[in-house]
């Protein structure tokens, strides 16, 4: 499909992970600052590398929903990604009632602010790491009133390249991914095969997301064959024929992951945010843009 028209268009894959995309937009000091272990978790759920299950355990005053991790069939060689499933495996399991062996969400939040305390927390210990030796981000030699050496992370021009183009392409699929939803199926799952789990960082697409999902399940078709769209912006242009969901490569991210788990996370992401901060948060030491974007 030729999508050269549309200004913002990704000309190539997007390779980072979604943890990786959110420190190159925001760097190590933001004000989500377990957001990147957040992404990191998700991203394993969607990869099925790890599986999300909510059970039911038995406490003082009675039972409660949890959420837990168990291990899946899935495979990744990204690092922040391996760290994280590492973690995951170095944890204590624990069998719960519904047969379910696994972690609790909350329990691996602790063990990552636990680990990474003394190096400043996940996110500047692992991610901007992984984002250095890519070539993304460097760190710099600073003085504080002349006198108080100390180092920062600072964008590379390859960083600052990368961020500027992530961000005009997510500007562009949260614009217009609705309507591609409604129209043009075909150029919805192009761009979702080219933005991998950088969709993950952009939730106004969710719902629409939800959408494409449940028209192809409609559609009654397993291969996804069924989805059909117009092939240029008008209503009366000849369809194309969709591609199914096989015929892209989706570099391992699953479109098939329930996006309703984002909401389920809720509680569980809570926990991410207390695990993490009482291990000494991810602030880093400076840099980034403070979470106000790339632009």
């Amino acid at each position: 499909m030729d999508s050269g028209e549309v200004a913002g268009w990704p000309r190539n894959r997007w390779e980072l992970s979604a943890a990786e995309s959110y420190a190159l937009l925001y760097g190590p000091k933001s004000s989500k600052r377990s957001q990147p272990f957040k992404l990191a978790v998700l991203e394993l759920v969607s990869r099925r590398v790890l599986q999300l299950a909510e059970v039911g355990k038995s406490g003082f005053f009675g039972s409660r929903k949890i959420a837990v991790l168990s291990r899946g069939e899935g495979r990744t060689d990204n690092e922040v990604l391996l760290a994280v499933r590492d973690l995951y495996f170095a944890c204590g399991k624990t069998v719960y009632r519904n047969g379910v062996t696994g972690v609790e969400v909350k329990t691996l939040a602790e063990q990552a602010g636990r680990l990474y305390s003394s190096r400043k927390g996940f996110t500047e210990a692992v991610v901007m790491k992984a984002l250095a030796e890519q070539g993304l981000y460097t760190r710099e030699q600073r003085s504080f009133l002349g006198l108080i050496p100390h180092q920062r992370w600072a964008p590379t021009r390859s960083g600052e390249a990368a961020r500027a183009k992530l961000v005009v392409t997510m500007r562009l699929g949260e614009s217009q991914f609705g309507r591609w939803v409604d129209r043009q199926p075909n150029r919805a799952l192009a761009y979702l095969g080219l933005m991998g789990p950088a969709v993950l960082l952009m939730e106004p697409l969710h719902p629409d997301l939800r959408r494409l999902r449940e028209e192809h399940e409609r559609s009654g078709d397993s291969t996804g064959s069924g989805v059909a769209g117009d092939g240029s912006e008008g209503d009366e242009s000849p369809q194309e024929d969709a591609p199914d969901f096989g015929d892209l490569d989706f570099g391992g991210f699953d479109l098939d992951f329930d996006f309703d788990v984002l909401s389920d996370l809720d509680g569980a992401f809570d926990a991410i945010d207390s695990g993490v901060d009482a291990g000494g948060g991810d602030g880093g030491d400076g840099g980034g843009d403070g979470g106000n974007g790339g632009d």
